[in-house]
């Protein structure tokens, strides 16, 4: 017989949390894309050996962001994700943000901000029952 799964709004709450991440997931294939160009961009910007730094951001936005769609592999996609997500806003928004005032400096820093807040909540509640994790768990 099979057992029948009963799901909580917390549950469903987590999934759609971490649907959000589909987005997050595009900005990495776009820079996989163009590496090059991101590589440049982050040079402009003052990152450390923006040639390396590239492709790993790509990766872990990419990989990382996908993982947490499946809801596997959560607690080292997460921090990962929240920290390039936190460096992005000290490099690439937060001069701008700054320099536009509170709140309309928060336009064009809201991504980056909203994908490190979501990446946090995903490290402090984990994945959710409608998870990867939860299924490996059960076998």
């Amino acid at each position: 017989m099979v057992k029948k799964v009963e799901y909580t709004k917390e549950d469903w709450g987590l999934l759609a949390l971490r649907l959000i991440f589909v987005a997050f997931m595009l900005h990495g294939i776009q820079k996989f894309t163009s590496l090059d160009g991101t590589a440049q961009f982050f040079e402009k910007i003052g990152i450390p050996a923006p040639y390396i730094m590239a492709p790993i951001v790509a990766f872990v936005e990419t990989f990382g962001s996908l993982a947490i769609i499946l809801g596997i592999g959560t607690s080292i996609a997460a921090p990962l994700l929240a920290f390039v997500m936190f460096v992005a806003i000290l490099t690439a928004h937060l001069g701008s943000m700054l320099a536009k005032g509170f709140p309309f400096g928060l336009l064009g820093g809201e991504l980056p901000l909203a994908n490190m807040l979501a990446s946090i909540a995903i490290m402090l509640l984990g994945p959710g029952k409608i998870s990867l994790e939860e299924q490996l768990k059960k076998k």
